[in-house]
């Protein structure tokens, strides 16, 4: 009775693991299928005739170069590109924060940061003259 009940025992369980290897091997030949068919996709996508594009001319080029023109531009003119954009991102972020201060109340001790403000186009407004906000 008790050998009976192992031998169906033993037999379930070789039988799960039969099921289970074959289903492990029916989806790793299903994987190898979808890495075949996105590699012939690659490759298809490689040997298309696509038209290269030509790299911009010297004086069509604005700013930092990019990509291509990055890597073969002489460190000069690069140098001086982002020279130019970093005055630029400083001057913005100077007059970012000086309109933050007036638009949250001036500080007095900045009596000299607006020397020719719109207030003062006229040239009626006395220097020596405290402002007030």
């Amino acid at each position: 009775m008790w050998t009976l009940l192992w031998l169906a025992l033993s037999l379930g369980l070789i039988a799960m693991l039969a099921w289970g290897v074959l289903h492990l091997w029916r989806k790793f030949r299903a994987s190898m299928v979808d890495v075949a068919q996105a590699g012939d996709k690659v490759a298809d996508a490689l040997q298309t005739e696509a038209d290269e594009v030509p790299s911009l001319p010297a004086e069509d080029r604005h700013g930092t170069p990019v990509g291509w023109d990055a890597t073969f531009a002489d460190p000069t003119v690069v140098r001086a590109g982002r020279a130019i954009k970093r005055d630029e991102r400083v001057e913005a972020r100077r007059k970012r924060r000086i309109d933050m201060l007036w638009a949250t109340g001036r500080p007095r001790r900045w009596g000299d940061i607006h020397d020719n403000d719109e207030a003062d186009v006229d040239g009626t407004a006395v220097a020596d003259e405290p402002r007030r906000a």
